[in-house]
């Protein structure tokens, strides 16, 4: 009541979350209750306060999808599918995502990984905006088909198939992230020798 006539005076854009005053589902986790939030929100914006469609941005929301809560589990597809609902039902206005949440708890090398492929499914599905952090954010095409694949296993997972993909998922960057640690040790020993080497020889022109 306060805020919408201010961002219609100024013309300011306003991001909106697919939350309602619901006690039990106010965040909306399912791609129904996200569109379901989406409309009355674009309702009342358009229709009550005269907002125009292309300032209205809608936060489908995005919820950690290797946990293991089960509220969780599927939600990162369901956002997907959210986002692709919201873009063909409002085409005149904006999605934005807050793609790291989606990793929260999996294992940090893992982490970059997912977010990566998590925001390329979104922009096929019509995501206009992300917040991301630039520096820990792959190309889709340096990552190898094998770890796409196990993103994809999980966000894309159901309450049946999630145990198994998110066990082969940290399998795998946890025996990645070791033998990175290896080869960095060994690098790191051999330059030892290097420069223990250049001294050693130095020590004996003088």
């Amino acid at each position: 009541l306060k805020i919408c006539p201010l961002i219609k005076q100024f013309g300011a854009a306003v991001v909106v979350g697919c939350i309602d005053e619901d006690p039990k589902q106010g965040m909306a986790v399912t791609k129904e209750r996200k569109l379901a939030i989406a409309k009355r929100s674009f309702d009342l914006l358009t229709q009550k306060y005269h907002i125009p469609a292309h300032d209205i941005i809608f936060d489908a929301l995005v919820f950690p999808c290797g946990t293991g809560d089960k509220d969780y589990i599927g939600s990162a597809k369901e956002t997907i599918l959210g986002i692709k609902l919201i873009k063909e039902h409002f085409p005149q206005t904006y999605t934005i995502l807050g793609i790291s949440n989606v990793s929260f708890g999996l294992v940090q090398n893992a982490r970059e990984v997912m977010n990566t492929v998590f925001l390329h499914e979104n922009l096929q599905a019509g995501l206009d905006f992300a917040i991301v952090n630039s520096e820990k954010l792959e190309r889709i095409t340096h990552i190898p088909q094998q770890e796409i694949d196990l993103c994809k296993n999980l966000l894309f997972a159901n309450s049946g198939s999630f145990d198994d993909a998110l066990e082969q998922l940290t399998t795998y960057f946890r025996a990645k992230d070791k033998t990175k640690t290896k080869t960095i040790k060994k690098a790191t020993s051999v330059e030892e020798d290097r420069k223990s080497t250049r001294l050693n020889s130095s020590h004996l022109v003088i």
